[in-house]
């Protein structure tokens, strides 16, 4: 071990220090545990600082990638977005529905309709029919130009991930080559937004060519509004032709009960019923009265008869005066007379009464066909009814759809945006560093932060010591270095080194750093007249390690193992038992000689 004499010949100052203003570190003992969360995120924090060049790096080097890829795509292959305004009129069926569903929640009944044009506007049915109009039954309008070398080698590339990703996914890559058809594509160029509690849609179509994006977007407005012209006249159409059938049958059974209340009219020769019964009723009438007046006669006459002849036989004429026969004559053919006129007035009266009987039974029918056509008209003019209604549905639900502003070829390309994908490009080198930093540190089995210090157990944990590599050549510190030493030297913020006894400095593997710092001990602690410096693995034999008051132990990073750190400290603590011990990582600065 060397001996470093070096305190006389170096200024000495105050012993006074400012104190390290985040503390020294120390784990074991009676020290507080530290936060798991913060430990890590210090950890994290302190990789990302030594790690600093390379996660710059990264992030530059993706960043130009992304940026030359955008400026070439802008220049080869642009992306135009063109868009139509369109407005979606809700039909009876959708306003009942959001009045009895829509209402009663707390969702925007606007929202949910013009939400249900967007998904038929995004159906597949769409996009093949636009790429009909569009392309025609081809597929292609005009001859496609020639791709350029670098996008045909990004779009193959980009197809062969997708077909790997689907054989990872599915077990089958699917198609060859992984293309899509043109209907998907239209599919995929299509992005629809709606203005919020309304009805207004924005139809905007992503294309190569400004021209074709313009075609698009407006021939699917047009598209949807014939689909929905088809949808309404089908629907529409069925309904009419079922209420026209229901009309036809309704009209021929009317014809026939009209018929048939014609024929039994002219059967029955009765053309109006209440006057037939009214004359019926008068002929009754008259007749019941001259036959009960008639019946009365007869009767008076048969008592006339009686009271002259009452005890005579009746053709016994015996003792009367020939003026008495001829009255009791002309009684009798009375009598005879008045008889006959009651019996033919009864025959009257009963084939009046059944003449009135079935008129009755006439009228029954008659009522009954005319309450069966009544019913039959109310039908008729129900179906009438539904067919009006029918037809303005139809009319007032043609334009479901309405095209608001028609869109127009961009004179601009909307991507690649080259800004966006460089800020992107810098932000996926950023995520692949630390991708590397972390991978390499979940891997790494040496110590290497100051959080992985802290995990070995009866270490005090000094912040790093920061030197030049001048300084490992015996040189003394720049004046750049020199003027920032006070912020430098919080690793020297140790009590256990304001000591006038010896202090002994052991490096892990480089003896020249424990020299550097053993003379930044003695300028900071000028009454330490004793620094001994050297390895660590050659002090902890026995006999070679001399009585000190405290030992400092340095190392580099990605050096050692906890483990290995962990049996220093056990053979240290075997040679002295109540030796303080403390250690710091040295960074060097500069290229060393």
């Amino acid at each position: 071990m060397s001996r470093l004499e070096l305190i006389h010949d170096l200024p000495s100052p105050a012993r006074n220090r400012p104190a390290d203003p985040s503390g020294p570190r120390e784990v074991g003992g009676g020290a507080p545990r530290q936060n798991e969360a913060g430990a890590a995120i210090r950890h994290v924090a302190e990789l990302m600082r030594q790690s600093r060049r390379l996660i710059l790096l990264l992030m530059l080097a993706c960043a130009a990638l992304s940026c030359a890829y955008a400026v070439y795509k802008l220049n080869f292959s642009p992306v135009y977005r063109a868009s139509a305004k369109v407005t979606a009129q809700p039909t009876d069926a959708e306003l009942r529905y959001s009045q009895v569903y829509v209402r009663s929640s707390s969702l925007d009944s606007a929202n949910v309709i013009t939400r249900s044009h967007i998904e038929y506007l995004k159906s597949r049915e769409i996009a093949e029919r636009a790429r009909l109009e569009v392309f025609g039954a081809a597929g292609a309008a005009t001859e496609e130009p020639q791709i350029p070398p670098l996008l045909a080698f990004a779009k193959e590339a980009k197809q062969q991930v997708e077909a790997g990703l689907r054989w990872l996914n599915s077990g089958s890559a699917g198609a060859a080559a992984g293309d899509k058809d043109l209907v998907t594509e239209i599919q995929d160029a299509i992005e629809l937004k709606m203005v919020e509690s309304s009805f207004v849609m924005e139809i905007s179509v992503a294309w190569e060519d400004p021209k074709i994006a313009a075609e698009l977007a407006n021939v699917l407005a047009r598209v949807y509004r014939s689909r929905s012209r088809e949808q309404v006249a089908a629907t529409t159409g069925e309904l009419t032709s079922f209420l026209e059938t229901q009309k036809l049958a309704t009209e021929r059974r009317l014809s026939d009960l009209i018929d048939e209340r014609n024929a039994l009219r002219m059967a029955s020769g009765v053309v109006e019923i209440e006057t037939e019964r009214r004359e019926l009723l008068a002929r009754l009438f008259a007749e019941s009265a001259q036959r009960d007046a008639d019946r009365r006669s007869l009767l008076a006459i048969q008592a006339q008869l009686r009271a002259f002849l009452p005890d005579r036989p009746l053709n016994r004429h015996d003792g009367l005066t020939q003026t008495t026969k001829e009255e009791l004559n002309l009684a009798r053919l009375r009598e005879v007379e008045l008889a006959a006129a009651v019996v033919e007035s009864d025959k009257i009266v009963a084939r009046l009464e059944q003449r009135i009987e079935a008129l009755a039974k006439l009228e029954t029918r008659f009522e009954g066909l005319n309450s069966e056509i009544d019913r039959t008209r109310v039908q008729l003019d129900d179906i009438d009814a539904r067919l009006l209604e029918v037809r303005i549905s139809e009319a007032e639900s043609i334009e479901t759809l309405r095209i608001v502003d028609l869109a127009k070829p961009p004179a601009l390309p909307e991507e690649p945006k080259v800004v966006n994908r460089t800020v992107m490009g810098a932000v996926s080198g950023f995520l692949l560093a630390m991708m590397v930093v972390l991978s390499r540190d979940y891997m790494a089995t040496r110590l290497r932060t100051q959080t992985d210090l802290s995990g070995v157990a009866g270490l005090r944990v000094l912040s790093p010591a920061a030197l030049e590599a001048t300084e490992l050549t015996g040189a003394a510190a720049s004046p750049a270095m020199a003027a920032a030493e006070e912020g430098m030297r919080p690793y020297l913020d140790w009590d256990a080194l304001d000591t006038d006894d010896m202090v002994a400095v052991l490096d892990v593997s480089d003896p020249r750093r424990a020299e550097a710092v053993g003379r930044r001990v003695m300028q900071s602690y000028p009454y330490s007249d004793q620094v001994y410096t050297g390895l660590l693995r050659r002090a902890v034999r026995p006999g070679n390690m001399a009585p000190s008051a405290a030992v400092l132990i340095t190392l580099g990073r990605d050096e050692v193992s906890a483990s290995e750190l962990r049996d220093y400290l056990d053979q240290l603590r075997a040679l002295t038992r109540s030796l303080p011990v403390a250690v710091a990582f040295v960074d060097i600065r500069g290229r060393v000689g």
